[in-house]
């Protein structure tokens, strides 16, 4: 059990390590305002992008061969 102990923390250590150049270097430029409705507004947001997904093809294939990729992978999590 202490070996899993172990590779957490070293695991926590690393990224921690890691994040502190871009957590100090990086500036945030470009945002989306803030709503009071967040979920409506997502849902809005996810409405209007599937009414004009079909006018670019080559993203709508890529998304639904992601999807059964994606659903692939996480098989396999799941069984190993």
């Amino acid at each position: 059990m202490a070996q899993f102990e172990f590779a957490f923390v070293l695991s926590a250590i690393w990224w921690a390590v890691f994040t502190i150049p871009f957590m100090k270097n990086l500036r945030q430029t470009y945002a989306l305002p803030r709503v009071d409705y967040q979920v409506k507004a997502s849902l809005k947001q996810l409405w209007h992008t599937l009414r004009v997904l079909p006018k670019y093809p080559a993203l709508a294939g890529f998304l639904i061969a992601y999807f059964f990729y994606i659903d692939g992978v996480n098989t396999i999590f799941t069984v190993a």
